[in-house]
């Protein structure tokens, strides 16, 4: 449950009367500020995605760590252009060279904040949905169809830098398996931070044109996958997004494709077509069978 703390001031005026005496008034005024999540109570033992503002927090129940003890930094335009229309619209200034990703149980419980809740997609046509907290822009979960409805997928901050800002609190932060789309940061900004800097395998630092990239980091992710399969007790994301619903930013993610020609993202333009065809065969061979 929520508690509102209270701010109070005393403004002391003197006023001199006509008859020389002078009068003394002192008046308090009280005012609520936002409300504040008491955080000792049960459901802040998990890990929490908290807005900027604190007026929206969603825990992960009965979990502080991600999925699989895996968290991968992504340098993709669209990843960095939604972070840049939530600070257009006056959320965290801060503004990712390279995103922080984890990926958490798909069991959330909006501890408060439904009312600011909205997803949002980047265009029409992109299959990514963004859970934003409207109190303050913050973004806090992502949905793709590559994930499956198993997971929730979040952009917990800048990896260069953690220590600017973090959308998890309450939460391990295991060390980085791999970086996925360097072909979509600016040569200055890959030349400033090489594998090593985040103590990376240089084999798991992906450009996403590699011809086995796929492959290579589903390899790095299958512990997420092996790990999402637990009981649920509240809400999953795709669930929360189906109440608070969908709508557009149309927000170009071109202008972040800093490292040469743009490209919608891989997910788009591999993967999701790989997976409708994954399931076109399946189904074909189903109604062969049969």
């Amino acid at each position: 449950m929520a508690s509102t703390t209270t701010t109070t001031t005393a403004t002391t005026k003197t006023q001199i009367d006509s008859d020389g005496s002078t009068t003394t008034t002192i008046t308090e005024t009280v005012a609520a500020t936002s409300p504040k999540f008491d955080r000792p109570r049960e459901q802040l033992r998990d890990a929490y995605a908290e807005c900027q503002c604190g007026s929206t927090v969603i825990s992960v129940v009965g979990t502080n760590e991600p999925l699989g003890g895996v968290r991968v930094i992504c340098a993709c335009c669209d990843c960095r252009t939604h972070i840049e229309w939530c600070k257009s619209k006056g959320g965290p200034s801060y503004s990712p060279k390279l995103c922080a990703s984890s990926y958490w149980k798909n069991d959330l419980m909006v501890i408060r904040g439904r009312e600011y809740l909205k997803a949002y997609k980047l265009t029409a046509d992109s299959p990514g949905r963004r859970l934003i907290a409207t109190c303050c822009y913050t973004a806090m979960f992502l949905d793709h169809p590559f994930y499956e409805g198993k997971y929730a997928g979040i952009l917990e901050g800048d990896a260069t830098d953690e220590q600017l800002y973090s959308v998890m609190k309450n939460s391990k932060k295991p060390p980085y398996a791999a970086l996925s789309f360097r072909r979509d940061i600016s040569p200055e900004t890959s030349k400033a931070y090489p594998p090593e800097f985040f103590g990376l395998d240089p084999k798991n630092d992906f450009t996403g044109d590699e011809p086995d990239f796929l492959e290579r980091l589903s390899v790095i992710m299958e512990p997420i996958g092996k790990n999402a399969d637990q009981e649920r007790h509240a809400q999953t994301l795709q669930e929360i997004i189906e109440d608070v619903g969908t709508d557009i930013m149309n927000a170009n993610s071109e202008a972040n494709a800093l490292g040469g020609p743009y490209q919608k993202d891989y997910l788009t333009r591999v993967i999701v077509p790989m997976m409708a065809a994954v399931a076109a065969d399946a189904k074909n061979e189903n109604e062969t069978t049969n």
